[in-house]
């Protein structure tokens, strides 16, 4: 993807940064990130004039569609589409041309959902994972199929589960409890705080061991930042190649999402990379624990 874009003013300004601010919407911030130099801002603009500037910034608000995100399609209805997102790739992108991503997929297969929440990056997408995990995303398919569920998720959403492979002596099922606050460099990391953290709460059943690690089925009950990453480390159950919180290194985040239950809906995925028999036989841990993960 070309990295600049010429772009044409149709009426004069003071200088550049005036007209990147007023035409782009671009924030200083945004502008500051692109390190032009203090000349170049300054600058005045003459009426139709070219300027060359980062297709980044011009498209800031846009969305690029990319095909490297290897997105697979689970299922859908009149209002929701399922898929599954692979390990390494982005739920949304950060800037326009940033890929593989999940959004941009939807760019490019599925146009018309762009236009539901589009003023968000995220745009439809119910809930965002981590870059390293992976697993099942729900996509909203119209405006209001899309507000119904975020303005009121934790209490249509009522059950989220995620597999992870664990280090450590897992018990055959634990209720954890912290509260946690960001932590480190720009807040990378969440760590356990003693009052005015973000609740976080979930509840894990051990599926099989194999050696040191364990599988484990998580209940999720919030949605904090980091969160199962972090109360599995705070147990002295890090999960698997996750090692900002003292996992082991391997090639991938072992870390999936697998089930969502709303009111009425249930989605799952069943596409975890790399939970093969290398460690244990997933499918037919879940063909056997499917139903008593249902009534947990």
């Amino acid at each position: 993807m070309q990295s600049e874009i010429g772009f044409c003013v149709l009426e004069a300004f003071a200088s550049v940064e005036e007209a990147l601010r007023s035409l782009l919407r671009a924030s200083g911030q945004s502008i500051k990130k692109q390190n032009f130099s203090k000349h170049f801002l300054a600058r005045p603009l003459r009426t139709r004039e070219e300027i060359s500037l980062p297709i980044t910034l011009v498209n800031a608000r846009q969305i690029a569609p990319l095909d490297e995100a290897r997105v697979r399609v689970l299922g859908e209805d009149a209002d929701f589409l399922a898929l599954h997102k692979p390990p390494g790739v982005a739920t949304q992108p950060l800037s326009y041309g940033d890929g593989p991503n999940l959004v941009s997929w939807l760019a490019l297969h599925r146009p018309a959902l762009l236009q539901v929440n589009r003023e968000a990056q995220e745009r439809g997408t119910l809930w965002r994972l981590d870059q390293e995990t992976s697993g099942l995303v729900v996509c909203a398919k119209n405006q209001p199929s899309f507000e119904a569920i975020r303005s009121n998720f934790h209490h249509i959403v009522k059950r989220k589960i995620y597999l992870a492979i664990v280090s450590g002596e897992a018990k055959s099922h634990e209720t954890l409890v912290h509260q946690l606050g960001p932590h480190g460099p720009r807040g990378s990391k969440m760590h356990q705080v003693p009052q005015g953290g973000a609740l976080a709460e979930l509840t894990y059943h051990a599926l099989a061991r194999s050696g040191a690690h364990a599988l484990v089925a998580v209940d999720l009950k919030q949605g904090v930042r980091h969160q199962i990453r972090a109360q599995l480390s705070l147990a002295g159950l890090p999960i698997l190649g996750d090692e900002l919180y003292g996992g082991e290194r391997s090639e991938r985040l072992f870390l999936h999402c697998w089930r969502y239950q709303f009111a009425d809906r249930e989605w799952q995925d069943d596409h975890a990379e790399l939970f093969d028999g290398r460690f244990l036989d997933l499918h037919r841990l879940l063909q056997v624990f499917g139903d008593k993960l249902r009534g947990a």
